[in-house]
């Protein structure tokens, strides 16, 4: 029973481990992270991928922080205006490269941290965690999200039971047809 159940599941799935969107939600479970691989190539790619992401988002909390250092730097040089764009490279190049090292600590210190109880619910660990992990969080809120399911089918059916009831049970099968028609392109 146990071996049909697997197979099963491996014809259905196959090797989930090479999937790297599956990969990527893994790292950013706080109940699984890196101790979920099997594969340990696997579990860098994943990591790869998540410090690249990390590195290239820039909050919008760092923005005033630019804007300052570049208005004090042009106010102080403002007698020369030949400086004018070497200074705003200068702001640029360090302003990305602050934000790429943070992404990298941030990624690093939320994989340092202990595991979650498998039992607990990881949206909720981050939502208390998103100001400490802001760059992951935003990642998370596009990798662990709920997996999409046949509700719209289910509704179509539902939709159909409620139209056709006991009460109408004399319409023509063109006109419930013609209902049911109105009924699922209304939504």
């Amino acid at each position: 029973m146990c071996q049909v159940l697997k197979d099963e599941l491996h014809a259905r799935f196959g090797n989930y481990e090479e999937n790297p969107l599956i990969n990527q939600a893994t790292l950013l479970d706080p109940r699984f992270k890196t101790f979920a691989f099997s594969n340990e190539n696997h579990c860098k790619n994943a990591f790869r991928f998540l410090k690249t992401k990390a590195q290239s988002i820039i909050l919008e909390s760092n923005e005033p922080i630019h804007q300052q250092v570049s208005t004090s730097t042009s106010t102080s040089n403002s007698s020369s205006m030949l400086w004018k764009e070497f200074d705003e490279t200068v702001v640029n190049l360090i302003g990305g490269s602050n934000s790429s090292v943070a992404g990298i600590i941030e990624v690093d210190k939320y994989l340092n941290e202990p595991l979650i109880n498998r039992a607990e619910n990881p949206l909720v660990w981050w939502a208390k965690h998103k100001n400490m992990y802001p760059r992951l969080y935003r990642l998370t809120k596009r990798r662990l999200c709920i997996m999409a399911t046949s509700v719209p089918c289910e509704r179509i059916f539902s939709k159909a039971g409620q139209v056709v009831n006991e009460r109408r049970s004399r319409l023509t099968t063109s006109k419930i047809s013609q209902i049911l028609f109105l009924n699922h392109n209304m939504l």
